[in-house]
């Protein structure tokens, strides 16, 4: 079983959708439709709205901002969704979403969510997120995206389930998953 810390970014919060949270060395934790133990990117949608990110990007180059284009995808009101980033050759694969041309780099990069425009970035790791450890996360916390700033409370860091404020600095030695795709939505 995989360890957690949560660390906090200080990402910008720019819009409806947040880059919630990510992990970029994968080696005991979620296990992607493909069988493999992949990086991971989850969305958070912090409106009472779904949100269609068809023709959205996601980018690992600040100067690169349509590196990846999603398919027809909607996120649910205040709902997260997950994206694979393996470097697959296919967007879709079992319902599940597939960055096909990137993947994170655990020494720490640009990781930027852009607007169907490729111009405006909706979010951002910027200049870049830090150096990762095998297996631990790395997200915002919940209090950000409600009130639009970082605080100095934690959070549990789990793909497609809420984000607590009461584990700050505490390695968890389990990591639970709630996923659940249909049609590249969450179900």
């Amino acid at each position: 079983m995989a360890s957690m810390v949560f660390l906090w970014a200080a990402a910008a919060c720019g819009g409806s959708v947040v880059i919630n949270e990510f992990l970029a060395k994968n080696n005991n934790g979620r296990v992607d439709q493909y069988g493999q133990n992949s990086d991971w990117i989850e969305l958070y949608n912090q409106t009472a709205s779904p949100i269609d990110l068809t023709g959205w990007f996601l980018t690992d180059e600040v100067g690169w901002k349509t590196k990846w284009r999603f398919p027809s995808t909607n996120i649910a009101a205040y709902g997260c969704l997950v994206v694979v980033a393996d470097s697959s050759t296919s967007s879709v694969y079992k319902g599940e979403l597939h960055v096909t041309n990137f993947n994170l780099a655990v020494g720490g990069e640009y990781l930027g969510l852009v607007w169907t425009n490729g111009l405006t970035v909706v979010d951002q790791y910027s200049p870049s997120f830090p150096a990762q450890s095998a297996d631990v996360s790395y997200g915002i916390l919940a209090d950000r995206i409600t009130n639009g700033g970082l605080s100095n409370t934690g959070l549990l860091p789990i793909a497609l389930a809420a984000n607590r404020g009461d584990v700050f600095g505490t390695v968890l030695a389990s990591i639970d998953f709630a996923d659940q795709f249909t049609n590249g939505a969450i179900a």
